[in-house]
């Protein structure tokens, strides 16, 4: 039904050309369609591509995938009766339907599940060309992806550039989207907390130690004990906060834009009680550009993290930072 010349010739040279000109109208079919949704997503018609996409996707899901769950049927000689059979066609399409582009109250893996059934229909269908004409197309889709991806007038790369402004609309449907399972760990993260054993002896500053002038003062050994336990108490603080609360020096807008804990400005002379950052003795509500340029310590979660987007809209949240 998508091919306008039949490759049923003798001639194999006649055959290529025949499935070259088949799979050259059906390419440009598909980038005359993705052309039609990129101009839709950056005029902001929203409603109009949103709804077009979900009569394909139900169309593709009823209408395809009933004719291969009926290819099944005879094949493997499933007992069903129509009823049931249109029945459950329904519901499968409005359930993929609204786990596609609602998404909301339904899991991760019910989309995602869905996502994968809609290619592997469309794959089935475009399976039922001829040799001659699936091998083309195979080509003919391969080189158009790079293009389509690669190149400056690429449709696929202005897609993306327009999905990855910051006023962007959302775009269900088009994504394969992806998440770690909380037990995951990130790239250089070890798999096992790491143990004071582990760790070199810390080194303190000399500011931060001011009781090693009084161990080696023979004068006052009350000062001295005292001095040594201090040394050893801050010691102890130290390796402790190596262990648990890794910290380092980032500036503000960073902190504040991942929603870190903030320990203290630039050069640690000032701590800081709560998780809102401290500059110059003060506490902004907006801070200024250089405000925000300003270095400040904060807290890294020890087993890494990932910020996850809620629902359709621009609010995100942290999760398995700890």
């Amino acid at each position: 039904a998508y091919t306008v010349w039949k490759t049923d010739s003798d001639s194999a040279t006649q055959n290529l050309a025949l499935s070259l000109g088949n799979a050259f109208i059906m390419v440009c079919v598909i980038c005359a369609m993705t052309f039609v949704i990129v101009l839709l997503y950056k005029f902001k018609c929203m409603k109009l591509l949103i709804g077009y996409m979900m009569v394909s996707s139900a169309t593709l899901l009823g209408v395809l995938g009933g004719s291969m769950f009926e290819v099944a049927i005879q094949i493997y000689q499933l007992p069903i009766d129509t009823l049931s059979f249109f029945f459950g066609l329904y519901n499968f399409a409005v359930v993929g339907v609204m786990a596609v582009f609602w998404n909301k109250g339904i899991p991760t893996y019910v989309t995602q599940g869905y996502l994968i059934a809609t290619s592997v229909i469309l794959a089935w269908q475009l399976a039922h060309f001829d040799t001659w004409t699936t091998w083309t197309l195979l080509v003919m889709l391969a080189l158009y992806d790079l293009c389509a991806v690669l190149t400056p007038c690429g449709p696929l790369r202005a897609l993306v550039n327009l999905m990855s402004e910051e006023d962007s609309p959302e775009m269900p449907g088009l994504l394969y989207e992806a998440e770690l399972p909380p037990e995951a760990q990130r790239p250089g993260v070890p798999s096992q907390p790491r143990t004071r054993s582990d760790l070199e002896p810390p080194t303190l500053s000399p500011t931060a130690t001011p009781a090693n002038n009084v161990v080696a003062d023979p004068v006052d050994d009350d000062r001295s004990s005292g001095g040594t336990a201090d040394a050893a108490g801050l010691e102890e603080d130290a390796a402790d906060t190596l262990v648990d609360d890794p910290t380092v020096e980032i500036p503000l807008a960073l902190a504040r834009v991942y929603n870190l804990p903030i320990v203290g400005v630039s050069d640690y002379t000032t701590p800081v009680s709560s998780d809102a950052p401290l500059l110059a003795g003060d506490l902004p509500e907006t801070p200024t550009v250089p405000q925000l340029k300003s270095l400040v310590m904060v807290r890294l979660p020890r087993q890494g993290g990932r910020i996850e987007r809620i629902g359709r809209g621009k609010t995100y949240l942290e999760r398995d930072r700890f």
